[in-house]
């Protein structure tokens, strides 16, 4: 896809490093969500990797982010970092595990405007 789009093959301008398949960081096991209950969501990241959702409308991927975020319950699986279990059972969890979420909107999901930068960041 990258290729169709900029005309010219990625691997040529961009090696990724080297990475042992070990360096386990996020790991989503069985997840299911109240919004897709019929379905369960199996990823796995590692360390220094970027994981970006995509899809159309409707395909999961806000849901997805906003229950691993702790915002929306989850209904079954496990979410594991550097192997370990986690709980999140809301936003604050979240960060205490180093789970973090640019949402869509951030103007409207992302700022709290009353407050000052600081504590927006």
């Amino acid at each position: 896809m990258i290729r169709l789009m900029i005309g010219r093959d990625l691997k040529t301008l961009y090696t990724p490093p080297a990475r042992s398949p070990q360096q386990s960081g996020c790991d989503i096991a069985g997840l299911v969500t109240a919004a897709f209950p019929d379905r369960q969501i199996n990823l796995s990241v590692r360390r220094g990797e970027i994981l970006g959702l995509a899809g159309l409308v409707g395909a999961g991927r806000t849901s997805l982010a906003r229950a691993v975020f702790g915002i929306d319950p989850l209904l079954g699986g496990e979410i594991r970092i550097d192997n370990a279990p986690v709980g999140v059972a809301s936003p604050r969890d979240a960060i205490r595990q180093g789970i973090y979420l640019v949402p869509e909107d951030r103007k409207k999901s992302g700022l709290v405007l009353e407050l000052p930068i600081r504590e927006n960041v």
